[in-house]
């Protein structure tokens, strides 16, 4: 099959069963085991590193990001997971999974950079950080600890800077 990560195309090939098994990526073969953690939540050993996966509301997190996973067929798209904002990140202010907010590292009038730290959430166990997709200033902050998100949600405003 046909795997595009990002912008990359890989042929991929994945032979084992439910738990263990090999997954050749353009040529090169790598060894990899699954571990259920939780309802939608597991760690993937590949190639001698671990990977905390989660899955909810069609979107895949690995080790902590985002991650857009499409199949190609005939070169068209099939199926696959949609991203969440710029790339591998969520959109500013974004939860790109449900949670609860566990802490909010910006204030209002503060120069955030991108890929800075916004807010921390926790979901399915995990602590989840949402982070700014390009620098700015921190133009509203619309939740509070303690207080429930949805994926999607506008929880922290950016506006350009200058």
């Amino acid at each position: 099959m046909k795997l595009r990560v990002g912008e990359r195309e890989l042929d991929a090939t994945l032979t084992g069963g439910r738990d263990t098994g090999t997954l050749r990526l353009d040529g090169e073969e790598l060894t990899w085991s699954f571990r259920v953690l939780g309802p939608g939540h597991g760690l993937v050993h590949l190639d001698g590193r671990d990977h905390e996966v989660f899955v909810a509301d069609g979107q895949v997190w690995v080790d902590g990001r985002v991650r857009r996973l499409e199949e190609l067929v005939a070169g068209r798209k099939r199926g696959g997971v949609a991203p969440v904002g710029a790339g591998a990140k969520a959109a500013p202010g974004t939860p790109p999974m449900p949670g609860r907010v566990t802490a909010i590292h910006v204030r209002v009038g503060e120069q955030v950079e991108a890929d800075q730290k916004l807010l921390s959430l926790t979901a399915m166990k995990m602590e989840v950080a949402v982070r700014a997709a390009s620098a700015g200033v921190v133009a509203a902050v619309h939740v509070g600890v303690g207080d429930s998100v949805r994926t999607g949600q506008n929880v922290v405003e950016l506006r350009a800077d200058g």
